[in-house]
């Protein structure tokens, strides 16, 4: 557990404005957190790109806290980061942390799609 980690209550996180248009949702999924979470989601206090101080805003780890709320758990270990002054910053810092993603189907579907 690093120095900028803590629990917080699951009823704080929000998705990332940017998640859908970057990776649209898909249900083909499942991800299995009966033996814990070994890496915690990033999240930030101050993102770009919403304007709500009181919730903390996910850049990594959407899937482990959707798992962990279907998981009846109510809080999670997070790690906190720093997005930077601007979204470009802050969109890129989504997009480094989210780059090793296991892609679902629908999402590899998409992604060639688009390109």
């Amino acid at each position: 557990m690093g120095n900028n980690t803590q629990k917080v209550s699951l009823s704080r996180l929000q998705r990332h404005p940017t998640l859908a248009q970057n990776y649209p949702r898909d249900k083909d999924r499942k991800l299995n957190i009966n033996n814990g979470i070994r890496n915690p989601p990033k999240v930030t206090q101050n993102s770009n790109f919403t304007t709500s101080n009181s919730k903390l805003t996910i850049i990594s780890g959407h899937r482990r806290v959707e798992s962990a709320r279907k998981d009846g758990r109510s809080k999670i270990e997070v790690e906190f980061v720093n997005t930077g002054k601007d979204k470009k910053a802050e969109q890129q810092l989504f997009l480094d942390y989210n780059d090793y993603r296991d892609r679902t189907r629908g999402e590899k579907v998409y992604t060639l799609l688009r390109n």
